[in-house]
C-alpha cells in the first residue's frame, strides 16, 4: 500500500521549483491577496467604479506581495549569514586557550544581540 511516497504532500511546482519550499513565499501571497481584496473593496465602496477598484486591487496585490517577499527574504538571508558566522566562531573557540576563547565568546554574544 505505502510505496515510500507521500500522497498527502502539498507541493506546488512552478518552472520546475517547488514553491512550497521557498521561504516567505506563502506568507507573501497571503498578505498580498488579503491586502488587495481590502484595497479593492474600499476603492469600490468610495468610488463605485469597478474598473478602478480592480486596478487598485491588482496593484496592491503586486506591491504588497513583492515588498513583503523582499523584506522577508532579506531577513532570512541575514539570519543565515549570522548563523554561519556564529557556527564558525564556536568551532574556532573550541580549539583555543582561555583568553582567545573569551574573545570569541564576546564576538558571538555581539552577533546574537538584536
Amino acid at each position: 500500500m505505502n510505496d515510500g511516497t507521500n500522497d498527502n504532500s502539498k507541493s506546488f511546482i512552478i518552472f520546475g521549483r517547488d514553491v512550497s519550499k521557498i521561504p516567505c513565499f506563502k506568507h507573501s501571497w497571503i498578505y498580498g491577496i488579503s491586502s488587495g481584496i481590502g484595497a479593492g473593496l474600499l476603492t469600490f465602496m468610495f468610488t463605485s467604479r469597478p474598473q478602478l477598484a480592480s486596478h487598485a486591487m491588482v496593484g496592491t496585490i503586486c506591491t504588497v506581495t513583492l515588498t513583503y517577499f523582499g523584506f522577508c527574504r532579506y531577513k532570512v538571508v541575514k539570519d543565515e549569514i549570522t548563523a554561519a558566522q556564529i557556527k564558525s566562531l564556536m568551532q574556532e573557540a573550541l580549539g583555543t586557550d582561555d583568553v582567545e576563547r573569551e574573545d570569541k565568546i564576546k564576538k558571538i554574544t555581539d552577533l546574537t544581540k538584536v
